[in-house]
């Protein structure tokens, strides 16, 4: 359940541990949170990567995108579920 944050601009950042978060603030960040149940947020123009696992914890996609403010929105926390990423509320 670790947290990680970067706030300064081309920032890079990984955590794998389950239900982590990763937090980027920085301008042209990219994120990648391959832990199981793993959430990440970010401004527009960065990347985020998350990872999905099924139920015997065996990694089954890594998936990557840039936040747009469409597709993806920025500062809005986000998981991976069924190949999709997810608004987590």
């Amino acid at each position: 359940n670790s947290q990680n944050a970067s706030s300064g601009n081309n920032s890079k950042n990984a955590s794998s541990g389950d239900g982590s978060k990763i937090e980027m603030t920085g301008k042209n960040s990219v994120g990648a949170n391959i832990g199981n149940n793993g959430m990440i947020k970010g401004i527009k123009g960065s990347w985020v990567t998350l990872a999905e696992y099924n139920y015997e914890g065996v990694c089954t996609l890594v998936k990557a995108a840039k936040i747009d403010g469409k597709n993806l929105k920025e500062n809005v926390w986000y998981k991976l579920v069924n190949k999709k990423f997810v608004e987590v509320k």
